[in-house]
C-alpha cells in the first residue's frame, strides 16, 4: 500500500513546495501558471 501512495504523496509535496516558495499571491501564481501553459 505504501508504494501505491508514493505518486500521490510526491505530487502533493511538490505542489506544497511550489506554493510555499512562490513569491507573490495566489492570483499571481495562477496567472503565471496559465501564462506558462498557454503555448501548450
Amino acid at each position: 500500500m505504501r508504494a501505491a501512495n508514493f505518486p500521490a504523496s510526491l505530487s502533493l509535496y511538490g505542489l506544497c513546495g511550489i506554493i510555499w516558495l512562490y513569491q507573490g499571491n495566489f492570483r499571481q501564481l495562477f496567472s503565471d501558471i496559465k501564462h506558462y501553459l498557454a503555448p501548450l
